[in-house]
């Protein structure tokens, strides 16, 4: 029964994973999912009998993971906005540089001959 529902879930969450993959940058997507596993995890030690921390501590504990996680995704962002502008500002660049390159590369050919050549083929 137990397989049964873990292949519904799979068949539920493909889509979805690959539809995130596909339009969510990696450095975002890794940041939220790590996220997710830390606070996870997190929850799972405090509530256990090992830690055993009372509800104070654990919402305090949980309130600086969430902190901590949002700074981290923002970050991300912020890190994904400014490669995206270099690599940008880059292709412009490499582009003007081709440019130039067939510009120079074109100009010897079209260049009217000097007065002097002409004067001295007579």
């Amino acid at each position: 029964m137990w397989v049964a529902g873990l292949l519904g879930g799979g068949l539920v969450a493909a889509p979805i994973a690959a539809w995130l993959v596909r339009h969510i940058p990696p450095r975002m997507l890794g940041s939220m999912v790590g996220g997710v596993i830390v606070l996870t995890n997190t929850r799972t030690l405090l509530t256990s009998d090992w830690i055993g921390a009372p509800g104070p501590v654990r919402y305090a504990v949980y309130a600086v993971l969430y902190a901590v996680w949002a700074a981290a995704v923002v970050h991300s962002f912020r890190q994904y906005r400014k490669d995206r502008v270099l690599e940008s500002a880059e292709a412009v660049a490499a582009e003007a540089e081709i440019q130039a390159n067939v510009a120079a590369a074109v100009e010897p050919v079209l260049a009217p001959p000097a007065v002097g050549a002409l004067n001295s083929r007579r």
